[in-house]
């Protein structure tokens, strides 16, 4: 059966440490196809990483889908670790067995979903679960410009001209020059 878009859930979550290890916080905006929205922001027990927060917030994330009565549903987070365990990858890179426990978990938890799928976007994409996290540690709320990186604030500025060509016509292997072999000069013939 192919999953029918008009009835995907959307789930963004992010998770933060602080300091990492830390105190963990978890944050959450969840849209049913309706475009109802809930949001979580909770502080998890206990201490641990920022991997391990990000992981615990897509459990969280799942969970609040499942109880809503999602049945398929579209999970973006900002950590490349629960991108790479969570979608069908020839070899994920290898984790510590705690954090394994959380993928399985959430594996486990997915599996009652008839769609499930889940992407990497960069964190300026997902500003509000990273504001709930990190509220959930009493965190300072990240500038606009600082979750965007660099590549965003560059784009704000003028852009310079682009360079003449540095490298002369002739000398460019991807143009054809006539040869330029010296050659040794013939003799005029004498009256």
């Amino acid at each position: 059966m192919t999953p029918d878009a008009t009835d995907m859930w959307t789930a963004c979550c992010d998770g933060s440490a602080s300091p990492n290890p830390g105190p963990m916080g978890l944050g959450v905006v969840l849209r049913s196809p309706g475009g109802d929205v809930q949001t979580r922001s909770v502080r998890a027990e206990g201490r641990g990483c920022n991997n391990e927060a990000e992981l615990r917030a897509i459990l969280l994330a799942v969970s609040m889908a499942l109880d809503a009565g999602a049945q398929q549903l579209r999970l973006q987070t900002d950590s490349r670790i629960a991108t790479d365990h969570l979608q069908p990858v020839a070899r994920p890179p290898s984790i510590p067995p705690s954090l394994q426990a959380l993928v399985s978990e959430i594996q486990s938890l997915t599996s009652a979903l008839a769609a499930f799928s889940v992407a990497w976007v960069p964190g300026h994409r997902n500003a509000e679960a990273d504001r709930l996290s990190r509220e959930a540690v009493g965190l300072p709320v990240r500038p606009a410009a600082r979750l965007a990186g660099r590549a965003a604030n560059r784009s704000r500025l003028p852009q310079p001209a682009p360079p003449a060509d540095p490298v002369p016509a002739r000398s460019r292997p991807d143009r054809e020059v006539p040869d330029a072999t010296p050659r040794p000069c013939a003799r005029r013939a004498q009256p």
